[in-house]
């Protein structure tokens, strides 16, 4: 029942958020009550405009993104879209004995070790590629970064010019 162009939320919407300002301030709200003692991570959606909102996080103190959709797959996840129903059929997103027992825990932690150990390597020999040596000395450095496939507006929010240029 989504009318075509708009995007769908899987989980229910924030009714206090309503513009990344909003998140900044929840992003530091929970920042003093772990007493900054604790990373704080979003899970976004990938619409259509999420470049300036993943910047927007990124600028408002945000330690890190959830990668849910990509561990489902290398978790062995046929995409079914029904983790609300608990009736994953491969055993991952359920709370149903049963369906959780098709689950090997052994060969799914392997293949998500392997998951996360692929994209340290591969963001190491593009940090390698640009000559920056540690995570930390990305944060907030956008010189060498280029984008691709955006808008003025979207590049502007990113603070990055326009690959090619």
């Amino acid at each position: 029942m989504i009318p075509e162009g708009f995007d769908a939320l899987s989980t229910a919407p924030h009714h206090d958020i309503y513009s990344i300002e909003d998140l900044r301030q929840l992003i530091y709200a929970i920042r003093e009550t772990t007493l900054y003692e604790k990373p704080v991570c979003l899970k976004v959606y990938a619409v259509h405009n999420i470049a300036p909102i993943v910047a927007g996080i990124a600028r408002l103190g945000a330690d890190a993104v959830y990668i849910g959709t990509a561990v489902l797959v290398a978790l062995g996840c046929g995409l079914c879209q029904r983790y609300y129903a608990s009736k994953c059929s491969y055993g991952i997103t359920t709370n149903c004995p049963d369906l959780a027992e098709r689950l090997d825990i052994d060969l799914a932690t392997e293949a998500l070790v392997n998951l996360i150990q692929s994209w340290s390597d591969e963001i190491k020999e593009l940090m390698g590629g640009m000559g920056i040596n540690t995570i930390s000395s990305m944060v907030g450095n956008r010189e060498r970064l280029k984008g691709i496939h955006l808008t003025s507006s979207e590049l502007e929010a990113l603070g990055v010019r326009q690959a090619g240029l």
